[in-house]
């Protein structure tokens, strides 16, 4: 763990208003009903990512609507861990650079795209009752 990893961890938590707890490889934060995880990963690099839920039943296309490129530069990607068949929604930012104080900016876009994310999954749900897609041929 870096020095810039605890320093980032240090500023977000301020930025929250948190009791600062002892710094782990992995910080996890509740922020509504989202757990969002936070690494160092590679060396150097800002990680963070949410477990938005099993695909069985989403609808891929809204998700993929979702991935599209765009002006923000923490703006988060969905995949698919194809371990637990679940969409992890990421984002990824250098630790160089006085990142520290772009953390919370990366959280708080982090958390808005995973709620957009299963809002809009959840409207456009579909119930597949034959696969016409094998989700364990899906490679993020």
């Amino acid at each position: 763990m870096s020095e810039q990893y605890k320093q980032a961890i240090s500023s977000l938590y301020k930025a929250l208003s948190l009791t600062m707890p002892e710094i782990e490889k992995i910080t996890s934060l509740q922020i509504g009903e989202q757990v969002a995880h936070i690494t160092e990963h590679p060396e150097g690099q800002l990680l963070m990512f949410s477990d938005i839920g099993v695909i069985d039943n989403f609808n891929l296309t809204e998700l993929l609507k979702l991935n599209m490129f765009s002006q923000s530069v923490y703006k988060p990607v969905i995949g698919l861990d194809t371990h637990s068949n679940s969409a992890v929604i990421w984002s990824r930012q250098s630790l160089s650079n006085g990142a520290s104080e772009l953390v919370y900016q990366q959280l708080e876009q982090l958390s808005q795209a995973s709620d957009i994310a299963i809002d809009s999954v959840k409207e456009g749900a579909v119930v597949i009752t034959e696969p016409s897609f094998d989700v364990n041929r899906f490679r993020v």
